[in-house]
């Protein structure tokens, strides 16, 4: 968003209040509710509020999940498997739709880690969150993307930032495919640890 923001201004392209709360709205979102911004981001905050208030922006971003979303997260947290890496949780769970929404639910609800896996007809998706103080040990991005190249013959594509990314793929009827195992395994190289299933 604030790339976007900062080509608007390099083309003097016209501001507009709609414009400018799709901005707001980005920045916001992508800096975790400002917990990870830096001055950059503070000072197109504050270049675009003159359009739009923050205060107004946090109340559309604290809109309240409707019942098929909040169903969606209480079925995952119920299938949720959570791995245990010394000190570090790693969730993983199953969900119909509202990826993101349960994986960040996850992450909130304790796990270093968390993922949540899509499975519709023909293609899988992965959402995978992070918290802040992980990044250094994992990269996401890098993660998911390294996970797809294993995975190109079926045209999978992964990338994000360094504690937000996704991975998507093409699957064929009847599919085997279990992305758990892999990437469980992959954490274990990683780490150079075994892991241990925690029991809730």
């Amino acid at each position: 968003a604030v790339l976007v923001y900062s080509l608007i201004k390099f083309l003097n392209y016209n501001m507009t209040k709609e414009r400018a709360v799709f901005l707001l709205l980005g920045i916001v979102a992508d800096t975790g509710f400002l917990r990870k911004a830096n001055h950059i981001d503070f000072i197109a905050l504050a270049q675009l509020t003159e359009y739009c208030s923050v205060k107004k922006i946090m109340s559309l971003l604290n809109k309240e999940k409707d019942k098929q979303e909040r169903l969606e997260n209480l079925k995952a947290l119920l299938r949720l498997k959570i791995y245990q890496f010394n000190d570090l949780f790693v969730g993983y769970t199953y969900t119909g739709s509202f990826g993101t929404s349960v994986a960040l639910t996850i992450m909130y609800a304790g796990c270093d880690i968390s993922f949540a896996e899509t499975r519709k007809k023909n293609n899988l998706s992965l959402s995978v969150r992070s918290r802040k103080h992980i990044e250094d040990k994992i990269d996401l991005a890098v993660f998911c993307s390294n996970l797809a190249k294993k995975y190109k013959k079926y045209n999978a594509t992964g990338g994000g930032h360094k504690t937000a990314a996704s991975l998507q793929l093409i699957l064929p009827d009847k599919n085997n495919l279990y992305l758990e195992k892999e990437i469980i395994n992959s954490f274990k190289n990683k780490l150079r640890t075994k892991s241990k299933i925690i029991k809730v």
